[in-house]
């Protein structure tokens, strides 16, 4: 319907049959559990995120714009373990890395997040480090809701 810009009974059956063979799609190989349940994050815990990330990037902004004026970086690949399982949750998790400034996921193997960072200052890595596992992984870890 998007493409077209034709809300036509047609487009609109197309649109509903495409979304279901991809929903089914998306089911089976990327976020079913065993049991064939879908599992999806709590709205609470979202929301949670969305909010703590919104936090993280604003104060990241100005970190990064000063460390930027002084010339003070010095970029460095790390590797993150995370603890989850589920391709959902490991991909907003890399994504929110990303949307921070001062770093980018570059690769997700598993549940291993390789990320590039502006700062090889241990304690900043250290920091990054503690940040993922307590802000973010930790905001959906036992929290759940199977569908």
């Amino acid at each position: 319907m998007l493409l077209t810009l034709e809300f036509t009974l047609i487009n609109i059956f197309l649109a509903v049959v495409i979304s279901i063979a991809l929903n089914m799609f998306a089911q089976k190989f990327i976020y079913t559990d065993e049991n064939g349940h879908i599992k999806l994050p709590n709205p609470w815990s979202l929301v949670h995120f969305m909010t703590h990330m919104i936090y993280e990037i604003y104060i990241a902004s100005f970190i990064h714009i000063i460390r930027i004026i002084k010339m003070d970086h010095n970029p460095v690949l790390i590797k993150l373990k995370l603890d989850v399982e589920n391709p959902l949750i490991i991909t907003l998790i890399a994504n929110s890395i990303t949307m921070t400034p001062g770093t980018i996921t570059v690769d997700a193997d598993g549940n291993e997040l390789t990320v590039l960072t502006i700062r090889d200052d241990p304690e900043d890595i250290e920091k990054l480090k503690k940040t993922v596992k307590e802000k973010l992984e930790d905001a959906f870890v036992s929290k759940q809701d199977v569908i």
